[in-house]
C-alpha cells in the first residue's frame, strides 16, 4: 500500500463522518503501535535498564518533571526550615544537652521532648 493511501486512512478513520472501517483500521493501527512500544519499551529495561530510566518514558522533559530527574529542594516558606539554623534553638540545645551530660540514657529523650516543647510554644507564639 503506498503510504499517501496509508495515511489518507488513518485521517479518515479520525473523522466521525466516514465509513466505520476506517475507524476499526485506524484503531488497529494504534493498537498494533501501542504494543510495538510496549514490547520495545519491555525490551529496553531488561536489556539496558539504566539507558531505559534516563531516556525511556520517565525522563524530564521540558513540560514533564519526569521521576528520573534529580530531585530538587521545595522551596522553604518564610519562618519554616532546619531548626538548627536558629541560634537560640542550638544554644537552648546545647544547654539541655550539658545538663543532661550524666544522664546518657534519658539525654536524646528529653532532647526530643524540649524541641518539640519549643517548637510547639514558636507556633502558638507565630
Amino acid at each position: 500500500m503506498p503510504r499517501r493511501t496509508f495515511e489518507r486512512w488513518l485521517r479518515y478513520g479520525r473523522q466521525s463522518r466516514r465509513d466505520p472501517a476506517y475507524h476499526a483500521f485506524a484503531a488497529a493501527v494504534r493498537q498494533a503501535t501501542a504494543q510495538a512500544r510496549l514490547r520495545a519499551e519491555m525490551a529496553a529495561l531488561e536489556d539496558k535498564p539504566l539507558d531505559w530510566l534516563k531516556l525511556g518514558p520517565g525522563k524530564e522533559t521540558a513540560d514533564n518533571p519526569g521521576w528520573t530527574a534529580t530531585v530538587r529542594a521545595a522551596p522553604r516558606d518564610k519562618g519554616t526550615g532546619n531548626v538548627l539554623e536558629h541560634a537560640e534553638i542550638r544554644a537552648f540545645l546545647a544547654l539541655v544537652l550539658q545538663l543532661l551530660a550524666p544522664y546518657p540514657g534519658v539525654a536524646e529523650a528529653a532532647s526530643a521532648q524540649a524541641v518539640a516543647l519549643e517548637l510547639s510554644r514558636r507556633r502558638r507564639k507565630a
